[in-house]
């Protein structure tokens, strides 16, 4: 489901929009819910910035969903709401993917890949996430 680029500011990639996105096809067209995976985006609108460019600009912005970008409010997904999408997706789809993983930020302490695998960790055992341009392995013990 590509529940992102649903227009330009607030209405770009908002929790709330992913979560209507995904009642929609799977309440109101009938589709099974472990056969849709949320699409999420790891760059901001209007103006497509990358996520890891964010910080240039805001040296916070994985805590925010805007920043100011050249005089303009770009918005994206910041930690805390890639962590709810992660967490509505594990509990109510099949599973969560992303656009475009090369715009995520190298630090990992700021990485929405890691903040998602670390959302989906607290419930499975083992994530795998796999992309075109790089692939990441995470393999998780579960907390006792």
């Amino acid at each position: 489901i590509m529940s992102y680029d649903g227009g330009d500011g607030p209405l770009h990639s908002s929790c709330e929009f992913a979560v209507a996105c995904g009642d929609y096809w799977k309440n109101t067209r009938g589709v099974p819910a472990e056969k849709l995976i949320l699409g999420v985006p790891f760059y901001g609108r209007p103006g497509g910035a990358c996520y890891a460019d964010m910080f240039s600009f805001d040296p916070q912005a994985d805590q925010h969903d805007t920043c100011e970008v050249n005089g303009v409010t770009a918005h994206y997904n910041g930690i805390p709401t890639m962590r709810k999408k992660t967490r509505y997706a594990k509990e109510n789809l099949g599973g969560i993917m992303i656009w475009e993983i090369s715009e995520d930020a190298y630090n990992p302490d700021r990485s929405l890949l890691k903040a998602i695998a670390d959302e989906a960790a607290s419930r499975t055992d083992r994530i795998e996430m796999i992309s075109k341009n790089r692939q990441s392995f995470f393999e998780v013990t579960p907390k006792s």
